[in-house]
């Protein structure tokens, strides 16, 4: 793969130039010839973008001869983008329409190239941060998991997984600036490793993205945009801070940026600490707490021969993992290890306040560093380089570590913790990208990883490893009259080898009775080759008005856990065993869509259905004696059921509905209801196992929402919104070996309001503030893992309930 990336690269290289760079300028007024200040024009395919002035002025320099689209941007106007051909310096005045409708940013760049959201064939959504200030959570993914097909798998209010269309795991595959983010998202109580602050926008793109990224995208894509946009010369930034009540979570954010006539860079960095959580049922969740500190930063390079942006960040995180213990009256329990034995005693009131840490704990750094360049070639033509360099550690503290510390005299905490794995990745990514004319668009590349993975605790659950990934693909996006074709092939080959591992004879000691002087895992070599393919279409009936199909062949190899595994994570009630006898998993699937936009509506309908061959699902595993299969931990004489995976064919299919209404002459108003359905099944299979693990139930989403803006010399905007959530019970569950049950439904009330305040030119106020589950309803999500802890004995209630009434607010300045 190294050689073939080297000729790829020469062969390109060598056909680059050094042209003359062109400017765009204009002005820009409304439909009443006003001027406007403060529109945002941006070229998203080559980071560019500057702030029109006081007359309506505009200029953008620097820019190389070819096809691109323009994005604008004026809050209570309607967003717009164009097409433009630059092959000179360019004067381009333009119209903007005032619109009452939120509509969302019309540029997505997880694609070959830039291009309007309306072109590509697959349900794609865009989310600013703007959105996510509108609608706070405890982490990112549930930040933007709240509609649209998108939902969370939580572990507590720290850890959430991503899961679209009802699959997630390593079936949705996360980007962070289009590189695939690698912390052994494999497991159930790891989250995503990123700081929600250093976020721009995400794009969310549901349906098989295996074209574009490889194995990993069977269900879609969700990339996190960090900031990259500079549009004021000079100094600028913003300063947040926040509180939540439920939780007594306090942040702090800051970031700067600074634009040159050749660099551009800024700094960021955030604080986060969060408590206890509460609810009706179970009162203060003992050892749910967690904090943050992150930081990021970038560092960019404008020339003529494009430009290469530098980003490095670093996410340290530590969290309290809820086991759910409880004692005969119903108290949470906690380990103490006294009189040289490990005990379990009931927490006291002080354990649950304050921001302490007990064990069983994680302590997670994720370190990045990533370089995008783009080097543009002849005719409009460019490479894309998009590499990057990751490190993640994870290290996990159980009651062992108690007995540890004692036995050496207690104090501080040990590097490494109980289990403690350290991942590197380094990703690779080359892109060609060629405008054949205005009309067609012709890309190629190749793009995959090299991972190593090392063991540096006293437990191992996965061996170490060590992974090559690659990939080749071309696409090809042609446009005819108000048709727009797409479509493209891939071909990956991922390969990993392990060795043989005895935790004895390496001078460790298994914490299970089980293992004791036998071998862990066998020496293994694995290798995969699939093909993958995508072929759609978008009609333009009307200007308001499209039509999508898309159909997508995409694959996911088995993760390393589903192949090795062999123990558990602390904070589970699984250990697992791996089955090396597991295939890719492949999967085809039809997308259609239907779009209406107009000044005071916008529908969408957009179905799918999703056949998954060889679809892989863990199962418990029976004991020769009939009976689940158990194990015992030996300090703290934990029992685990034991687990392995098997395959099936799996069906996925439903869709999501919305609808938006902005009632003339009431353009002050906003409604919007948004309602997701799904349903699946396993073919042959018995009741038990019919229906997938995990599958969230239908939701139904509705808001109404009263915005005005310019309200006066210094109010920009202001804001009061109202939200209905109702979760449909989840009857379809898997019921085999007890692994999930029957969730019922239940509504969630929120409301919030804001105000944007415009202190000067340069200075803007943000205050957000507002209440989440203002009943205080006691629920259990169907994506809550909590859910199958052990059972409170005075109740009769199983697991733990999810976050009660949570009161926040945030406070923004903008400079």
């Amino acid at each position: 793969m190294k050689k073939h990336l080297n000729i790829f690269l020469f062969s390109l290289l060598t056909s680059a130039a050094i042209y003359a760079q062109q400017s765009l300028s204009g002005t820009i007024k409304d439909t009443n010839n006003t001027k406007l200040a403060g529109v945002v024009i941006n070229i998203p395919s080559i980071h560019k973008s500057t702030i029109s002035n006081a007359s309506g002025y505009y200029e953008i320099t620097n820019i190389p001869t070819g096809n691109y689209i323009i994005e604008l941007t004026l809050l209570g106007y309607k967003s717009m983008s164009k097409n433009l051909s630059i092959k000179s310096d360019t004067h381009l005045d333009l119209t903007m329409e005032e619109s009452v409708r939120e509509i969302s940013e019309v540029v997505i760049t997880t694609a070959a190239d830039a291009m309007h959201i309306n072109d590509n064939p697959l349900p794609i959504k865009v989310i600013s941060m703007k959105d996510v200030n509108e609608n706070p959570s405890t982490n990112l993914i549930e930040s933007v998991s709240k509609k649209n097909g998108v939902w969370a798998l939580s572990t507590g209010p720290g850890i959430a997984k991503p899961i679209i269309r009802g699959l997630g795991y390593n079936r949705t595959l996360v980007l962070v600036n289009g590189i695939r983010q690698e912390g052994q998202q494999w497991g159930d109580e790891h989250g995503v490793d990123i700081d929600q602050f250093s976020i721009k926008k995400v794009e969310i793109i549901k349906g098989p993205g295996s074209i574009m990224f490889g194995s990993d995208a069977l269900a879609g894509a969700i990339n996190f945009i960090p900031y990259n946009d500079f549009n004021r010369n000079g100094w600028s930034g913003d300063f947040q801070s926040g509180f939540q009540s439920n939780n007594s979570m306090f942040y702090n954010t800051m970031l700067l940026k600074h634009k040159g006539n050749k660099f551009n860079y800024y700094i960021q960095g955030t604080q986060k600490d969060a408590s206890n959580y509460q609810n009706a049922y179970d009162g203060k969740v003992f050892n749910s707490g967690f904090n943050e500190r992150n930081f990021s930063a970038m560092f960019g390079i404008n020339k003529n021969w494009g430009y290469s942006n530098f980003y490095a960040s670093a996410f340290m995180q530590k969290m309290n993992m809820v086991e759910g213990r409880r004692d005969s009256t119903g108290r949470f329990t906690k380990f103490i290890y006294e009189n040289n034995k490990l005990k379990d005693i009931a927490v006291s009131d002080q354990d649950l306040k304050g921001y302490e840490f007990n064990v069983p704990y994680q302590i997670i750094n994720h370190f990045r560093l990533q370089n995008y360049t783009v080097i543009n070639l002849k005719s409009g033509s460019k490479l894309i380089l998009n590499n990057a360099y990751q490190y993640n550690i994870r290290n996990e503290y159980g009651p062992a570590k108690l007995v540890e510390a004692a036995t050496n005299g207690g104090g501080e905490e040990e590097e490494n913790g109980q289990l403690s794995m350290h991942l590197q990745t380094f990703n690779y990514n080359a892109r060609y990208i060629k405008n054949i004319n205005d009309n067609t668009l012709f890309s190629t590349g190749i793009s995959g990883m090299a991972q190593i993975n090392t063991n540096r605790g006293d437990e191992y659950i996965i061996p170490d490893y060590f992974l090559i990934d690659g990939g080749a693909y071309a696409y090809l996006q042609k446009s005819v009259r108000n048709w727009n074709f797409s479509g493209g092939l891939r071909i990956d080959n991922r390969n990993f080898s392990t060795e043989s591992v005895n935790l004895d004879s390496m001078g460790k000691v298994s914490v299970f009775l089980h293992t004791g002087g036998k071998q862990q895992f066998a020496a293994l070599q694995k290798n995969y080759t699939n093909i993958s393919g995508s072929i759609g279409f978008t009609y333009k009936i009307t200007e308001q008005f499209y039509f999508k199909m898309n159909f997508a062949r995409g694959f996911r190899a088995p993760s390393i856990s589903e192949i090795t595994s062999n123990g558990a994570h602390e904070g589970t009630i699984r250990f697992e065993y791996g089955n090396v006898n597991l295939k890719p998993e492949i999967n085809h699937q039809l997308d259609m869509g239907i779009e209406l936009n107009t000044k005071h509506i916008g529908i969408s309908i957009t179905p799918f259905f999703n056949r998954i061959d060889n679809f892989i699902y863990y199962r418990k595993i029976a004991s020769l004696k009939g009976g689940d299969s158990t194990l015992l931990e030996k300090d703290s004489k934990e029992t685990l059921y034991a687990f392995t995976y098997n395959q099936g064919t799996a069906i996925v299919y439903g869709g999501e509905a919305a609808i938006e209404i902005h009632p003339h002459p009431l353009d002050w108003l906003h409604i919007e209801s948004d309602f997701s359905y799904l349903n699946n099944q396993q073919l042959n299979h018995p009741d038990s196992t019919k229906y997938l693990p995990f599958m969230p139930p239908p939701r139904w989403v509705n808001e109404i929402k009263t915005e005005w803006n310019n309200l006066g010399k210094n109010i920009k905007s202001f804001y009061i919104k109202g939200e209905l959530v109702y979760n449909f019970a989840q009857d379809h569950f898997f019921k085999a070996y007890d692994t999930e049950t029957r969730t019922p439904d239940y509504t969630l009330i929120n409301a919030v309001t804001g105000v944007k305040i415009k202190q000067s030119e340069h200075v803007v106020f943000e205050i957000n503030a507002g209440v989440n589950n203002i009943m205080d309803i006691a629920y259990q999500s169907h994506l809550n893992r909590l859910k199958y802890l052990p059972i409170n004995l005075s109740t009769g209630r199983q697991g733990v309930f999810n976050m009660g009434r949570n009161i926040f607010v945030n406070v923004a300045v903008r400079f």
